[in-house]
């Protein structure tokens, strides 16, 4: 098996690929009745909560986007 670590950045810009999927998600008006808001917002929370805003930061996400 080969081991490899995943760099903060990198796992950064995942996670903000994640984000940017989910807004997209929330502006879709047929994804949010097919999956519906509350599992939308499910879904926002399996990626953050309130205590790992920190982790979130430049260069992978903007001033403007934190």
């Amino acid at each position: 098996m080969i081991e490899s670590e995943l760099s903060d950045t990198l796992l950064r810009q995942r996670l903000r690929n994640r984000f940017i999927e989910l807004l997209d998600a929330f502006a879709n008006k047929g994804t949010v009745e097919a999956i519906g808001t509350d599992e939308l917002i499910e879904m926002w929370y399996d990626y953050t909560d309130e205590d790992s805003f920190d982790f979130y930061d430049e260069p992978v996400f903007s001033a403007e986007e934190l």
